[in-house]
């Protein structure tokens, strides 16, 4: 949520509002990302379109600009279904940190 408290402005989009049905309390779905985004900083609105599917990805990235002129940077977690396999590993609320990745050189 960095981006949320340096300011960004973000169009948040899903398939649908509540990916596991309304009341069900493991997860709000783009509803509740958007509520605690704005909680820490920055405008959002919500598109509910299939990110997936390449005929609506035009419209969807227009969005940024017509709500707020300009987009800081495209984000997509295109295509990723809910099922039950989907578990939450990391606590959204933590600090963003970048983890470095370990070089790894092989000679053939």
């Amino acid at each position: 949520m960095r981006p949320a408290r340096d300011g960004a402005d973000t169009v948040l989009d899903d398939i649908v509002e509540h990916p596991y049905g309304d009341g069900v309390p493991v997860w709000g779905g783009v509803t509740a990302v958007a509520r605690d985004k704005e909680a820490l900083g920055g405008r959002t609105r919500i598109t509910l379109a299939d990110g997936g599917d390449a005929r609506v990805v035009g419209p969807m990235l227009a969005k940024p600009s017509d709500a707020f002129g300009r987009a800081d940077a495209p984000l997509s977690n295109a295509s990723a279904r809910p099922g039950a396999d989907r578990v939450l590993v990391v606590d959204p609320h933590e600090d963003a940190r970048p983890h470095r990745s370990p070089t790894v050189r092989v000679a053939g």
